[in-house]
């Protein structure tokens, strides 16, 4: 085994050891199991039937996105995200993975038209242009989209929970590039090849780069509080997982 193998190996102990795997989720339940939740990993892939397993060992397409998301308030507008409105006010009804990965998924049905896209909204326009080059967009997409979720088993303060995230979604990342000769997933700007990157500048009209943005906010509520995640987990997640 290579040293390399044997690094893998103590990231993906690491990950078994701190969090759990769901099950992959369409759009519709991936967004009902998100409200209870507060942080977690994710990654989202096409596939025309249900993928199998998790998705550190699938091998033959690469996924559209791997991410982590935490925070204690709504990520995204009290406005859709089609309209001029959108991201000029907060709400706080929904956690900041629904927000996310909603986010995601409109981007997903409306393509060219949603105004993530439009706006170019941390360089939403360029990462979702290989997407839409070779599945396009839809409705029908939507019934082919899967997603799986990545939770911590228990609560920490929230500096914690989303380093531990960060780690997780990171090894993930490499592991994808490790299997998909060096390739990120489609809609990675960060860890995206240079070859990849050149190709979402030709895909994309709008060229520009995204830096990544941690969900930890330098406040009392953030320091002094903990992420939920394990009663969340007792009440109302553990049929999900497999």
């Amino acid at each position: 085994m290579s040293s390399f193998d044997r690094q893998l190996g103590i990231l993906k102990q690491f990950v078994n050891e701190g969090f759990i795997t769901t099950d992959w989720f369409q759009p519709i339940e991936t967004l009902k199991t998100l409200k209870k939740l507060e942080a977690c990993g994710y990654a989202i892939r096409y596939s025309i039937t249900k993928p199998k397993g998790e998705e550190w060992n699938i091998k033959d397409t690469e996924a559209l996105r791997i991410g982590t998301s935490g925070g204690k308030w709504g990520g995204k507008s009290v406005d859709s995200n089609v309209n001029s409105t959108f991201r000029q006010k907060r709400r706080s009804n929904t956690s900041q993975p629904y927000d996310r990965i909603q986010g995601h998924l409109h981007n997903l049905e409306h393509g060219p038209e949603s105004n993530e896209i439009k706006k170019n909204w941390g360089g939403a326009a360029r990462a979702f242009a290989p997407v839409q080059s070779r599945y396009g967009y839809g409705k029908k997409i939507l019934q082919k989209i899967w997603t799986q979720l990545t939770i911590p088993k228990e609560n920490m303060d929230w500096p914690t929970q989303i380093l531990r995230l960060e780690i997780s979604e990171l090894c993930a990342i490499w592991q994808h590039k490790n299997k998909f000769n060096g390739m990120a997933p489609l809609t990675d700007l960060k860890y995206a090849s240079i070859p990849q990157k050149e190709l979402q500048s030709m895909l994309s009209k709008a060229i520009t780069t995204s830096s990544r943005r941690t969900k930890i906010i330098n406040d009392e509520d953030y320091a002094k509080g903990d992420t939920n995640n394990t009663n969340a987990f007792i009440q109302n997640l553990e049929k999900h997982f497999v």
